[in-house]
């Protein structure tokens, strides 16, 4: 899909990182950020027992995605650029590939402290 990208045409849509039921209602939140703001301004409320981290979208049941992916009010969409295809078109060839020690070292190197952000 080169040319979607190019033209600026192919999103992802992002989902929540957390869930967190509060005054009996569901909370979503997109990130640590935002998380560590949500509990500072919520200081003296015990948290903890009522937040979810989802680790992927399989965590979610079909309303959650609903919620806070396909409707259009509520998601967050992030374009897809061809720096981004390219990055990914690496990480991919590095992972699938055939070569081990590569592969473990851009697992070991990139994992150190689970940091989101890949480096290549």
């Amino acid at each position: 899909m080169p040319e979607l990208i190019k033209q600026e045409h192919v999103y992802a849509a992002i989902p929540p990182l957390y869930k967190i039921i509060y005054k009996n209602k569901n909370l979503y939140i997109k990130d640590d950020i935002e998380l560590q703001t949500f509990k500072k301004n919520h200081k003296g409320i015990n948290l903890e027992n009522n937040i979810q981290r989802f680790k992927g979208l399989g965590e979610m049941d079909y309303s959650q995605l609903r919620e806070t992916v396909l409707k259009p009010e509520n998601r967050t969409l992030e374009k897809i650029t061809i720096k981004d295809a390219e990055k990914a078109s690496k990480i991919f060839d590095i992972l699938m590939g055939k070569n081990v020690s590569i592969r473990r070292d851009f697992i070991e190197k990139n994992t150190s402290g689970m940091d989101i952000n890949i480096d290549i």
